[in-house]
């Protein structure tokens, strides 16, 4: 809900994304409160999907977790403390929406406090990130992964959203590659050192 969902007073709370997967997933999680029922629509011109749900479960949240889901400005508290499953499920669902793999790995999110939360998130369980910066035109905020944790992150946190996961799979593989072919380098730099003393 704080990253691709909404839940304002006027409206039916809801989530909404292109990713089927995703949507499956959230309408899974709020079966923890029992038979809840949802509603779920499909935009024609765009094809994004929205999934609709009663909004005494919006409610119910939000006071747990004493946080807002319209134009939030904090993660939970409470998730800082968490078990690590919990924290690692926080993660795993913040970056579903909110992450970007591409030549790279990072989080976009217009609130500094929220992206600065999640560093310190991502950083305890294991996960190293770069410093925040700032897009000078949009306002958003960006968190960039090192790409020594890649494989840290996919190991402890993973993804549900099939084409991140996969994508970050192969940039994984290309660093796996580019170390791999900087020693082949390194090797063969060596020995044509050492042919040429012995020419």
């Amino acid at each position: 809900l704080i990253g691709d969902g909404n839940a304002s007073k006027r409206h039916s709370p809801f989530y909404c994304g292109p990713d089927k997967e995703l949507i499956e997933e959230f309408e899974r999680h709020l079966q923890i409160f029992g038979d809840v029922e949802v509603r779920r629509k499909v935009r024609l011109f765009n094809g994004l999907m929205i999934t609709y749900f009663p909004k005494a479960v919006a409610d119910i949240l939000s006071s747990i977790m004493r946080i807002r889901f319209t134009h939030p400005d904090s993660l939970p508290k409470d998730i800082f403390d968490a078990p690590l499953e919990c924290k690692v499920a926080g993660i795993r669902a913040f970056i579903d929406d909110e992450g970007c793999v591409s030549s790279n790995f990072c989080v976009d999110q217009k609130s500094k406090l929220i992206i600065s939360q999640f560093r310190q998130l991502l950083n305890s369980v294991g996960i190293e990130c770069e410093k925040i910066g700032r897009n000078k035109t949009t306002g958003v905020y960006k968190l960039y992964i090192f790409k020594t944790s890649y494989k840290a992150f996919l190991e402890t946190v993973n993804l549900t959203h099939i084409k991140k996961r996969e994508k970050l799979m192969k940039l994984i593989k290309m660093s796996v590659f580019r170390t791999e072919q900087k020693i082949i380098n390194q090797i063969q730099y060596k020995v044509l050192g050492l042919l040429t003393e012995k020419c």
